[in-house]
């Protein structure tokens, strides 16, 4: 991928997607095949300021052979040094993004009570740092960037590059990264979203009834007092 793509990418991210900070902790979730775009989120994070940029990497291929070899008991099991570092972070208000790229089939053929231990013990541990997430009381954002293996299964057509390139295309115009400036495209995007809130809210409509030429006709109620929320928190 083009690198003036992959900066104007990683800008969008830092500072639309987590809205990092003068002199704040950001902390990057990278698989090791998305190792190229990590480094360009590194680098938008400095630009924008941060006290520290930390790169947490992780390699599938290594998970597999864990899941593969190990004792079935090691998956209940969760280290506290893993605790400590997203909880440790996320106490001195850290921004975190993740970036989501996976083989898609890569744990086909592992024992399905092997990944339900692992999540479930991954959960329970990390209960208070993704409460803290889900509360905003940390900024996050979860991005993508294609690998040959995703690429592959959404275009199964094309060779594996001209997949990849594909992925890229669509991914870049869906974050609007394919406009002039990706950053004022969506801050344009989040007061438009903001604007239809507002505008809903201030209706306290009773319920919605939806139909079109295909013959849709659908009416869903709404609850007394609902909120209508959207775009950036």
């Amino acid at each position: 991928m083009d690198k003036e793509i992959l900066a104007k990418y990683a800008r969008l991210v830092i500072e639309v997607g987590v809205n990092l900070q003068n002199d704040q902790l950001l902390v990057i979730n990278a698989p090791l095949p998305c190792a190229e775009f990590a480094r360009e989120l590194a680098r938008a994070g400095w630009a924008a300021g941060a006290h520290d940029v930390i790169v947490n990497w992780s390699d599938e291929s290594l998970a597999l052979l864990r899941y593969q070899k190990g004792r079935k008991s090691l998956f209940t099991e969760f280290p506290e040094w893993r605790v400590r570092f997203y909880q440790d972070y996320a106490e001195q208000g850290a921004a975190f993004v993740s970036i989501a790229a996976r083989n898609p089939e890569l744990f086909a053929g592992v024992e399905p009570e092997r990944l339900t231990l692992a999540s479930q013990a991954a959960g329970a541990a990390l209960a208070e740092y993704r409460a803290r997430l889900m509360s905003n009381r940390n900024t996050w954002c979860v991005v993508s960037v294609p690998t040959e293996e995703w690429a592959g299964k959404v275009f199964p057509e094309l060779p594996p590059a001209e997949a990849r390139e594909r992925l890229w295309q669509e991914i870049c115009h869906a974050v609007r990264v394919d406009s002039g400036d990706p950053v004022a495209a969506w801050r344009e995007h989040i007061a438009f979203l903001q604007k239809a809130c507002d505008f809903m809210n201030g209706q306290n409509f009773g319920s919605l009834h939806y139909k079109n030429s295909l013959g849709t006709d659908l009416t869903v109620e709404l609850p007394e007092g609902h909120i209508w929320a959207g775009g950036a928190r």
